[in-house]
């Protein structure tokens, strides 16, 4: 049964191992997160139950309304791999995220079985297992273990295991399972589930048993999502609303009617703008355009049933991002796939008919050149910049105690502070103008007193680090923390008079983001700046490359010492 399942006798088989090789090598390489929520939903928690400083966002202790299952399962995975002596923050998050790739991995195989049994013929397979397998998009987002991309994992498990087994009472238990995982790692999949368990009735007609079955077992993987939820916030119903599933939903409720996350969302068709804009153009248009016409023409299907009425849910709520649309884009290959066939089909090989016209034929070929080119860019490159650096800092090779850093700490997200890859062994000074002094200072109800000069020679030793005379330590209480915590840094408030006066006793180490002052360490000639960490390559570090690549996200690191 494996040797079907994997299709092992297929002449395409090297591309599902392909895929495979894909995914681990974007579990290695594509480190970091797609956005935020990723990593302080589910890292920083883990951070929090291993005893270490952590930053919970607002989401947790303050409105509770955030699941702890994902964080418990990669929590228990770390005390596993601490057993064999591997504490290295980023060896946790590549086992984390190979895990979440092969979850993905699996669930792509259960499409292509699902789309064969959908087109009812093996004319066209070959076609899908050149496009399942090497989808752009496939390998970057299973590497995210975030619960938009594992939590469509679980979905497509399981609408393929209900699409084959849906009389077998055995297989029925595990597809309430994994409908249930689904949801209790992202709460919004419910309407995607609801719209399933109506289809099944009516088109399945599903018998009360087995109707039961599914609903049991999906209540048991709820009924433990909330013990783990008690695991996590240390009440069995935390908030003041109950439940952390209502209480998601009503604070996201109560936020949509607050505008919280903003009016330039709100719009109904917003959701067709981020799909072209956001999904690769010009292959998002593509798949947009097939997405509607298999709507259209397939209004009973078990597909639309369960996409249409998601993404009618998410056009009228005010919130919209491209992740969330993720359960209906990460079948992209379905929909392709079946309307390409109802138009091209005519008892031919389907590749063979579009390949056939000059014009389609050169379109297909460069679509494909684009897909392949994306493909394995995004499987090779860090999600996130300061991933790099944040290795650089961790292994601390020149034994670094202090960094200044310009305008920016990197450690810093959105207000957030990033523990999970955090050397804690490293303080910063930040330097900054007057008013970005003025806003802390006013967030901590006092004003930041700026000294008329930068002196670097005048320091002075306190906790174990040379802070100097125009140096103001600010204590920084991490407050969607439990326990709130102290983040300890200092200021420098004249940047432009720091960078005039500059001057060095002894070796110290300068952090700049993107360009900004990159030629005024680079091109010092009174001290000797020498750079020893950049996001990009050194041989890229030339005149001619910096103007192309000065609004990247970059970091760069120079340590400089005084000239004897």
């Amino acid at each position: 049964m494996l040797r079907n399942f994997f299709f092992t006798n297929h002449r395409l088989f090297y591309l599902i191992v392909f895929s495979f090789f894909l995914h681990v090598i974007a579990a290695y390489f594509s480190q970091g997160y797609y956005e935020q929520d990723e990593h302080f939903s589910i890292l920083e928690p883990i951070m929090f139950k291993l005893g270490e400083e952590a930053t919970l966002g607002w989401d947790f202790f303050l409105y509770y309304d955030k699941q702890w299952f994902l964080s418990f399962t990669f929590f228990y995975i770390i005390q596993f791999l601490q057993l064999f002596g591997i504490d290295n923050p980023f060896q946790w998050a590549f086992i984390i995220r190979l895990v979440s790739s092969i979850l993905g991995w699996i669930s792509i195989i259960c499409l292509i079985h699902f789309t064969k049994k959908q087109l009812g013929n093996e004319k066209n397979i070959n076609t899908l297992i050149l496009i399942s397998t090497l989808f752009w998009f496939y390998p970057f987002i299973h590497a995210r273990a975030a619960s938009e991309s594992i939590s469509i994992s679980f979905l497509i498990i399981a609408i393929t295991l209900f699409t084959f087994f849906y009389k077998n009472k055995k297989t029925l238990l595990f597809c309430g399972v994994c409908l249930g995982l689904a949801f209790v790692t992202r709460y919004t999949n419910i309407v995607i589930i609801l719209s399933f368990g109506i289809w099944a009735l009516i088109f399945r007609k599903v018998n009360f048993i087995n109707s039961l079955i599914l609903i049991t077992s999906f209540c048991f993987v709820y009924v433990a999502s909330i013990f783990i939820d008690y695991w996590g916030y240390g009440t069995l119903f935390p908030g003041e609303k109950g439940l952390v599933a209502y209480n998601y939903f009503y604070w996201n409720q109560v936020w949509h009617g607050m505008y919280y996350f903003g009016r330039h969302t709100d719009y109904w068709w917003y959701n067709f703008y981020l799909i072209i804009t956001e999904f690769f153009p010009p292959i998002s248009i593509i798949i947009l355009i097939c997405i509607l016409i298999f709507w259209i023409r397939n209004p009973l299907n078990i597909i639309t049933w369960i996409t249409l009425p998601y993404f009618v849910f998410l056009s009228i709520n005010p919130f919209k991002e491209t992740r969330f649309l993720f359960p209906i884009l990460m079948i992209s290959p379905f929909f392709v796939l079946m309307v390409l066939s109802d138009f091209y089909l005519h008892g031919k090989d389907l590749l063979k008919n579009i390949l056939s016209y000059k014009i389609l034929k050169f379109f297909t070929y460069l679509l494909v050149v684009i897909n392949c080119l994306a493909l394995l860019i995004l499987s090779m490159l860090p999600a996130n910049s300061s991933i790099p650096l944040f290795k650089f800092l961790y292994s601390n090779e020149f034994e670094i105690k202090k960094i200044y850093t310009i305008d920016k700490i990197p450690y810093r997200k959105s207000d957030l502070l990033i523990n999970f890859y955090r050397n804690k062994d490293i303080y910063f000074t930040k330097i900054t103008d007057r008013e970005e002094c003025d806003k802390i200072g006013n967030e901590r109800g006092k004003e930041i007193e700026v000294a008329e000069e930068v002196n670097l020679y005048s320091n002075y030793s306190g906790n174990e680090i040379e802070v100097s005379q125009d140096e103001i330590p600010i204590l920084e209480i991490q407050k969607y923390s439990k326990p709130n915590w102290i983040y300890k840094y200092s200021i420098q408030c004249n940047k432009n008079l720091f960078f005039e006066n500059f001057k060095l006793d002894k070796t110290k180490y300068f952090l700049i983001h993107k360009f900004s002052y990159y030629d005024f360490f680079a091109k010092n000639q009174e001290y000797n700046c020498n750079i020893i960490f950049s996001t990009f390559p050194k041989w890229l570090l030339n005149k001619n490359t910096k103007k192309i690549l000065k609004n990247l996200p970059s970091w760069h690191l120079f340590e400089c010492r005084v000239n004897i």
